[in-house]
């Protein structure tokens, strides 16, 4: 492979801002490849499932770099002690890097798609153009770039013509102002290996030589899709914790596919595009091996969008007892009667399989990373695509749960799925759109790692929202304190007054009771003349 440096130019992006580019530095770095590398898999499906592999291995640093070719770059990370791990993330069922190779083959047809290879390898931060896409920004392919040395190798294979075609290039991003940086005469810290004439690889006999010195399986014959190769893995990339699921990164990325793609994965009723399968290291990631916290979301999905059939929540939780209900008085939209659905659950310890001999952790900890002091619900909201943008465990003013509170030792889950509605006009004047439905803004309402709803200013979409969840949730899960509204010596009065006959004593507020005269002379105590009772069982203990 050939060594093509990116020349500095005006309005040239350098490593240094598209390392930083998906503006999420709380997040670890494993969660968040796990959330754009699947994204990017289910943007470019085109079968009724998309299957996603990581696999871990280990690698010589040799074989990796005698497939870049001789450069000063090269030998550089020759001497420099890298890690032998890799990880590859492969998948199937999907288009693979399609569209032209090159800017010149797309000058050729003015107006043309820039198609997956382009936006992928060579033009980082162009993003797709069609609204099912599940980002908008085109920048969470810069997350690869982040778990390694900043090397990644990518393989193709796609349909041309009547028959396939295959592609490998590889691509170096780095901090072009870091003193021990790979490429130290670029000005970019960017530089790609491919075709001599520049572009990736794509004649197949020579695809096949690198792949193998790489370990990397060719396509299947009636397969396509993408396999991205990261080597020199970095060793920093999950959280330390006493999480069963912190002790490699291969487990990590197990429970963080479930994090962020309960919803979807191995769920064949998923309403707004394929089904999603996942495996690490070789391991299929099923609906009931996921943890019970991650069951109980896709149940809610399931319910949430009127699914029959047999009842997965009924499964996981028998006893659970979950309300959906639809979220209204949002005015911003045309089908002002629901903008979405909430589906919530209160659920026990018991429910959520903490008790032994399961016991699992706290459901927070799988969800959120920690444990809060509190007990608030846990709120995740989705768009169409199924990852889910955010667990949001957040009780304050901007918090899914303002003001909610659930009973000590309980928990709460909770699920916001939005309809596919049309926005209101005024609201499409305010954006400058002519036409958009909801799931288009709240998909322009989210950063560079689609990790929030943020509206724009001046309007507050997602604020109602927001704020009709909560008041659902605080109908639905706060505890009512029992409240008197007549006091004990009141109710007392209230029954005397009702039992007893006129005149029968005094209750002391007025005295002792008046006498009435009659014809006959003598005064003696008036008596109800409508009164009845009767006393018809009279136990003692």
């Amino acid at each position: 492979m050939t060594y093509q440096p990116l020349e500095l130019a005006f309005m040239q992006q350098c490593g240094s801002s598209l390392l930083r580019a998906l503006q999420n530095q709380a997040m670890n770095p494993l969660d968040l490849l796990v959330r754009e590398s699947v994204q990017n898999s289910l943007d470019a499906a085109v079968d009724a499932a998309v299957n996603v592999d990581f696999r871990f291995g280990e690698l010589d640093a040799a074989d990796v770099l005698s497939c870049l070719g001789e450069s000063q770059v090269t030998k550089r990370m020759a001497g420099r002690g890298l890690s032998r791990r890799f990880l590859e993330i492969r998948d199937t069922g999907t288009s693979g890097l399609t569209g032209p190779t090159s800017l010149k083959e797309l000058a050729l047809t003015p107006g043309s798609d820039h198609g997956n290879i382009l936006k992928l390898i060579y033009e980082i931060g162009r993003a797709r153009a069609d609204t099912t896409a599940g980002g908008a920004w085109g920048l969470g392919k810069t997350v690869y770039y982040r778990v390694g040395c900043g090397l990644t190798l990518f393989y193709s294979r796609i349909r041309e013509g009547k028959g396939y075609a295959e592609r490998l290039a590889a691509c170096l991003v780095e901090d072009e102002r870091e003193a021990d940086r790979f490429q130290d005469e670029s000005a970019t810290g960017v530089g790609w290996w491919g075709a001599k004439g520049g572009g990736p690889i794509t004649d197949t006999p020579t695809v096949r030589k690198l792949l193998s010195k790489l370990g990397i399986a060719p396509f299947g014959e009636n397969e396509t899709g993408t396999a991205v190769f990261i080597p020199f893995l970095r060793n920093d990339l999950r959280p330390s914790g006493d999480a069963p699921w912190s002790s490699n990164d291969a487990d990590f990325i197990r429970v963080a596919l479930q994090r962020w793609y309960c919803i979807r994965l191995d769920n064949e009723h998923f309403a707004s595009g394929a089904k999603l399968t996942a495996r690490v290291d070789g391991r299929p990631v099923k609906r009931f091996d996921m943890l019970p916290l991650f069951k109980v979301t896709q149940a809610l999905y399931l319910r949430a969008i009127g699914r029959t059939g047999p009842d997965l929540l009924t499964l996981v939780a028998p006893t659970a007892n979950a309300q959906v209900e639809p979220v209204v008085g949002v005015r911003t939209v045309v089908a002002a009667k629901s903008v979405g659905t909430l589906a919530a659950v209160r659920l026990t310890p018991s429910d959520l399989k903490m008790t032994p001999p399961d016991n699992n952790p706290h459901p927070a900890l799988a969800a959120l990373g920690l444990v809060p002091d509190g007990g608030a619900p846990l709120v995740a909201f989705i768009r169409r695509h199924g990852m889910i943008i955010r667990w949001d465990h957040r009780t304050d003013a901007k918090g899914w749960s303002k003001g909610v509170s659930i009973e000590e030792d309980k928990h709460a889950v909770a699920l916001f799925v939005p309809t596919q509605t049309a926005l209101h006009e005024q609201l499409l004047r305010d954006l400058k759109w002519k036409e958009g439905t909801l799931d288009a803004y709240l998909r322009s309402c989210e950063m560079a790692d689609h990790h929030q709803w943020t509206d724009p200013a001046g309007i507050t979409v997602v604020s109602r929202i927001r704020s009709k969840v909560s008041d659902i949730l605080r109908s639905y899960l706060t505890p009512v304190a029992p409240t008197m509204t007549t006091s004990p010596l009141l109710a007392a009065r209230e029954l005397a007054d009702r039992l007893l006959p006129r005149g029968f004593g005094s209750d002391g507020r007025h005295g002792p009771p008046a006498a009435e005269e009659t014809p006959s002379g003598p005064t003696k105590l008036a008596k109800s003349s409508d009164f009845a009772f009767t006393v018809t069982n009279l136990e003692f203990e």
